[in-house]
């Protein structure tokens, strides 16, 4: 079975889309932050990873969101690990740091978007 996790601070769409995972027989954790996901990380490897982008601080409008900066970081130390965004945040999307990507999505199409990519990535692993 494949193991998923999400991390996004926002517990209502993180509960949905786990929920739509979970009835497609996916193992799925869920992080709510950087710190928690790499203590995860250290005890499982996910096949896959669906991150929020998480806006950033109000106040710190230069500082780059957390969810960028783990994403960066996600990368460079699991390059094996497909990720997935899933963010209520386009304007990101096209910064070629965000390139490391596999997808796009938008929370406010719901998580049917995220079950095909999911679907799609996982059975590209296999081949």
């Amino acid at each position: 079975m494949a193991r998923i996790l999400v991390i996004d601070k926002e517990e209502g769409p993180a509960r949905a889309l786990v929920s739509a995972l979970k009835k497609q027989g996916y193992d799925v954790d869920i992080t709510h932050d950087s710190a928690s996901t790499f203590s995860y990380l250290r005890t499982q490897t996910p096949h896959l990873i669906v991150l929020d982008l998480m806006a950033a601080i109000k106040g710190k409008p230069a500082e780059l969101p957390e969810g960028v900066r783990l994403l960066a970081q996600l990368y460079l130390d699991f390059p094996e690990i497909p990720l997935v965004v899933y963010s209520r945040s386009r304007k990101y999307k096209n910064q070629f740091w965000s390139w490391s990507a596999a997808a796009h999505l938008s929370k406010k199409d719901g998580p049917a978007p995220v079950i095909e990519v999911v679907g799609r990535l996982l059975s590209a692993r296999k081949s």
